[in-house]
């Protein structure tokens, strides 16, 4: 649509990142959550945090109204760089 892609924005992702992150924990500590797919979660986005993997965020800045590209997009790229993380293939 407008060819600015939410990527160009770190503060935005970091701040799914965090939130993403958070929602692992808070599973993990009830219950629904292995430790390992936390412990995976929590490290790929830490390596958003970090400011890695930013060009895997491509969806349109103003794609859709309500941001459920956006959140998609992030639960791709978290988990994918999750099952890389626990030595599986993405997908």
């Amino acid at each position: 649509i407008t060819g600015a892609i939410i990527g160009k924005y770190p503060s935005l992702i970091t701040s799914l990142a965090q939130v993403k992150q958070a929602a692992a924990l808070a599973n993990n500590k009830l219950g629904l959550l292995s430790d390992k797919k936390k412990d995976a979660i929590s490290a790929a986005c830490n390596e958003i945090i970090n400011g890695e993997l930013l060009d895997q965020f491509v969806v349109d800045c103003i794609q859709g109204g309500a941001g459920t590209s956006t959140n998609m997009n992030a639960n791709e790229v978290i988990c994918n760089r999750a099952l890389e993380l626990m030595g599986h293939e993405k997908g």
